[in-house]
């Protein structure tokens, strides 16, 4: 009787390492055979919500005096910290193969998703420090200071 028992045991446990390790290397696999494939299209990305806030389509023309231009380039914002004076238009120009965003942690201004040559612009007419990420990728920060 112990015998069976012990058998019975043993095959119990095979089964189980046999469907984890199987389980696991299906997981695994998935992700590494994926590689590049496994990029969303832009329309699939998650974004985080940026409420009711106007957005103002752009042009590339930063030719004015009181402009300013930030690259989104290699998944960050170039310069990372800007200065400028009240009423500088800043335009954020995305040179990125994938799509980002620019949104403020204040609620102060807010894009939708920019592919690649596309921008976003907004005028700073008051004093202080803004900060701002990238919706689908939020460890892209940078700092607006207007003086």
């Amino acid at each position: 009787m112990g015998y069976m028992m012990n058998l019975k045991f043993l095959s119990t446990a095979l089964l189980l390492v046999i469907l984890v390790s199987g389980g696991a290397y299906y997981l695994i696999s998935d992700s590494v055979d994926s590689g590049m494939d496994s990029i969303p299209a832009a329309d699939e990305v998650p974004v985080m919500d940026a409420g009711n806030f106007p957005v103002e389509e752009t042009s590339d023309d930063v030719s004015s005096i009181n402009s300013a231009k930030v690259e989104i380039s290699n998944f960050s914002f170039q310069p990372q910290e800007l200065r400028i004076t009240v009423g500088t238009k800043v335009v954020w120009k995305n040179e990125d193969s994938v799509n980002h965003n620019v949104i403020s942690d204040k609620g102060d201004f807010a894009s939708r998703l920019l592919a690649k040559g596309e921008s976003f612009e907004s005028t700073f007419n008051s004093k202080g420090t803004f900060t701002y990420y990238c919706g689908p990728h939020p460890w892209m920060k940078a700092t607006v200071i207007v003086e």
